[in-house]
């Protein structure tokens, strides 16, 4: 990490510690719950954008057999990439695919059921009441399908998010000391 970095991390944890403090909680309680040191400075630096960490193994770390390496399985892990990236964004899709549907559900739900009540003004009671029910059966399905999807739409962000950390620590590795 660079000195800044550094600077604005122990100011993090130093305001972790006097939110705790003020929140009445004793300086060695508001120090442990902050947790081991490893995994606060491990979560520091997962949060660190990865573009300057690249840069920092870049400066410090420049290896010719990597990058001849890097070169001769580029084809593989090319390929690699372009599969894993297909099914992140068919996932995706088929997401957007599923909130559109359920919107239709909802939409020509409450449409057909007020087409069912003009319809019994003008048709009668029987098809009217037909057009109706099917219109309110249609936007019952859509308001009980709206948690599940939410769900569905937060577990895939989830799962975006820990794919991108994956790759980040494959493209960054861990750490060595020293």
């Amino acid at each position: 990490m660079s000195a800044d970095e550094k600077a604005r991390a122990m100011e993090f944890c130093a305001e972790s510690i006097d939110d705790r403090m003020e929140d009445g909680m004793a300086e060695e309680d508001a120090v442990a719950a902050l947790g081991d040191v490893e995994d606060v400075a491990r979560g520091l630096l997962a949060d660190r954008p990865l573009g300057a960490v690249v840069r920092e193994r870049v400066r410090h770390e420049s290896n010719a057999g990597r990058v001849v390496l890097l070169i001769c399985a580029s084809p593989l892990l090319l390929t690699l990439f372009a599969v894993g990236l297909s099914v992140y964004a068919a996932l995706w899709a088929a997401m957007v695919s599923v909130y559109a549907a359920v919107a239709s559900l909802l939409v020509a739900g409450a449409g057909c059921a007020l087409g069912g009540v003009a319809l019994m003004f003008m048709q009668g009671a029987a098809p009217g009441l037909c057009v109706c029910g099917a219109g309110l059966v249609s936007f019952a399905l859509g308001l009980l399908l709206i948690d599940p999807v939410k769900t569905a739409g937060k577990g895939l962000w989830k799962l975006t998010k820990a794919f991108g950390r994956g790759c980040k620590r494959l493209i960054v590795g861990k750490r060595r000391n020293g």
